[in-house]
């Protein structure tokens, strides 16, 4: 049942990235956009949910600027009782830079505000400061997938993430 539930949400979620990878007629208002973002799955004793969309805008040919939100649904069962589960939906959001260094490779920093309830319902945010670069694979002339090696350098231990950070995306032009 799960497998047939993650292969339908993959299925609805890269529809639109499909149909955005098209080629169509891009005018000069429109060929500096682009939109893309994360997309995680897992499942088992921690489950995750992960949808991150960005919008970014070309500011040059090398440097470009975004913006992106976060949702995460996170479930981890207790090694004590497997009947009990902590639950918690994180959400947050960011901005980034990205400067390209050669067509393939970028450098990429990024701030990213998150809040989420820890189990006695307090309130928890966190900021986190990246710093990596990525690889870019291009698959048309209008789209890529992206694969990021980031470091937090504002790790605790409130902090989601554990360095180095691995993301995987995609990028489509509009």
């Amino acid at each position: 049942m799960k497998l047939r539930i993650t292969a339908i949400l993959t299925v609805l979620i890269l529809i639109p990235f499909y149909i955005l990878a098209q080629d169509f007629d891009r005018t000069e208002k429109t060929k500096h956009w682009y939109l893309g973002g994360n997309f995680g799955l897992q499942f088992g004793t921690i489950t995750l949910i992960d949808i991150s969309p960005i919008v970014g805008y070309k500011l040059t040919e090398k440097l470009a600027l975004g913006v992106g939100g976060t949702y995460k649904f996170y479930s981890i069962r207790s090694i004590y009782n497997p009947k009990e589960r902590y639950k918690t939906n994180i959400w947050g959001g960011s901005c980034f830079a990205r400067y390209t260094i050669l067509p393939q490779l970028f450098a990429h920093t990024e701030y990213e505000y998150l809040l989420f309830r820890r189990e006695n319902r307090e309130n928890i945010d966190f900021n986190s400061i990246f710093i990596g670069g990525g690889y870019r694979q291009y698959f048309s002339e209008h789209s890529a997938l992206e694969i990021m090696l980031l470091y937090n350098l504002n790790e605790t231990e409130n902090s989601p993430y554990s360095n180095p950070v691995i993301r995987v995306g995609l990028v489509f032009g509009i």
